[in-house]
């Protein structure tokens, strides 16, 4: 999660952030969905986009398309779900049990 109070570009109206390229390749590469939040501390919005793509590197700015807000909230909580029900529950998945639960 990134907060700015640097504001939004004028051309296209992106969030002013800046995430390296590292940072955001580094994200790619997990075997789950990750996202990246950006946050608008002076209007209190937050915004969120997958870490994914063919051409994955840094950013000055981040979409505002997907705003985090009750309807943002809920897209995100289907993509998650949709992605979470696609992968096959396998028994002794972890190694961090709990021991009230064998």
């Amino acid at each position: 999660m990134k907060g700015t109070r640097r504001g939004y570009t004028k051309r296209d109206h992106r969030l002013k952030v800046t995430i390296e390229r590292d940072r955001a390749v580094g994200l790619s590469t997990y075997k789950a969905p990750v996202y990246l939040a950006g946050v608008d501390s002076d209007r209190e919005r937050a915004f969120i986009v997958g870490a994914a793509g063919p051409r994955l590197g840094g950013l000055t700015s981040l979409h505002t398309g997907t705003e985090l807000d009750s309807a943002g909230r809920r897209t995100l909580w289907e993509e998650v779900r949709r992605y979470w029900s696609r992968v096959p529950r396998q028994r002794g998945w972890t190694t961090l049990h709990e021991p009230a639960w064998r």
